[in-house]
C-alpha cells in the first residue's frame, strides 16, 4: 500500500470510527460531498490536492502534525510538521508555489496502477 492510499484509507476509518457519513466529513472539511466520496471510494487511485487532506484532516478533527502522526507514523509527523511550518510562513504566492511543487511531485511518484515510483 502507498503512503498515499495509507492517508487515504485512514481518513476514511477515521470517519467511521467518529461515526461520520462521507456527507457530514465534507460539511466540516468544507469541501464538496462528491469530492469526498470519490475520493474515499478510489481509495489512492486520484491524486488530491494538499489542501483537500489539509481540509479533511482538519474536518477529522485533526492539526496537520496529529493527522500525519497518526496517519503515517512518528517519522512523517517531524516532516509533515516542518512542511506544514514552512508553509504558514510563506506568503500567498509562495503558497500556491508549494503546493504546485508537491502536486508535481505526487503526480511523478505515483504511477498509473497507484504505485509509488522512484523519483529519478
Amino acid at each position: 500500500m502507498t503512503r498515499l492510499r495509507d492517508l487515504i484509507q485512514f481518513i476514511d476509518e477515521e470517519r467511521r470510527r467518529q461515526g461520520l457519513t462521507i456527507r457530514e466529513l465534507a460539511r466540516r472539511s468544507k469541501l464538496g460531498t462528491t469530492t469526498v466520496s470519490r475520493l474515499l471510494m478510489k481509495q489512492g487511485k486520484t491524486t488530491p490536492e494538499l489542501s483537500t487532506i489539509i481540509a479533511l484532516a482538519h474536518g477529522l478533527g485533526y492539526d496537520v502534525s496529529s493527522f500525519l502522526a497518526a496517519a503515517l507514523g512518528p517519522m512523517e509527523e517531524l516532516q509533515g510538521y516542518e512542511l506544514y511550518s514552512t508553509y504558514q510562513q510563506l506568503n500567498p504566492q509562495g503558497r500556491e508555489l508549494l503546493l504546485d511543487i508537491a502536486k508535481a511531485m505526487l503526480h511523478r511518484q505515483v504511477g498509473g496502477n497507484g504505485n509509488l515510483k522512484p523519483v529519478e
